[in-house]
């Protein structure tokens, strides 16, 4: 008997692109490149939160009714601070749907997101998968480079790994799970009327 043949999925967080934009426009950061330096513990670890429901959540917990959430701020809170704990939202949800995925012990992770390095290992640290980040951000882009008979195994070959290190742990994720609690099922509109969305 034959082994299945490999299957592959694409899932993640999809408003993340439109998360970022939000931030910026907010002047929470200017430029990827200061999304990738912060030092200490991460934002979750100090009890700041976001919940980056722009337009609700979507699976596994299908609220179109949820809203964005930043909970644990002090008057010390930074912009700074603020980026990263979307950023690590935005992880933590993508971590939720890589747990209800039959996924395999590594994933590639590309697109916008995969130019911040931390973005890349805490997603790796809270999905306790391997994270694999292609040098070219955009694979659509090399699939269809490849369609029309260029060689890219070169582009294809160049990435960068992100193993779990620990630095997620159960109780950040049952505390990422309180705030969602609590940003779920915040409006709903009265019957008849246009959504923010």
């Amino acid at each position: 008997m034959m082994p299945p043949p490999p299957t592959r999925w694409k899932a993640g967080y999809t408003m993340a692109g439109a998360a970022l934009e939000w931030a910026r426009s907010l002047r929470l950061f200017d430029i990827m490149e200061e999304l990738s330096d912060f030092e200490g513990p991460s934002a979750l670890s100090r009890g700041l939160v976001c919940v980056p429901a722009l337009s609700g959540l979507a699976a596994p917990f299908w609220d179109r009714t949820a809203a964005p959430l930043f909970i644990g701020m002090s008057h010390g809170t930074t912009r700074q601070d603020m980026v990263r704990a979307l950023l690590e939202g935005i992880a933590m949800l993508t971590s939720g749907l890589i747990a209800a995925a039959p996924t395999g012990a590594s994933i590639t992770c590309d697109g916008g997101l995969s130019q911040s390095w931390y973005f890349a290992q805490f997603l790796a640290s809270a999905s306790g998968r391997t994270i694999i980040v292609p040098a070219m951000h955009e694979v659509t882009a090399l699939g269809l480079a490849e369609l029309c008979g260029v060689d890219v195994s070169f582009i294809r070959s160049q990435t960068r790994v992100f193993h779990p290190d620990g630095t997620v742990n159960e109780a950040d994720h049952q505390l990422f799970r309180k705030a969602v609690e609590r940003a779920r099922h915040w409006f709903t509109p009265p019957e008849g009327t246009a959504t923010h969305d």
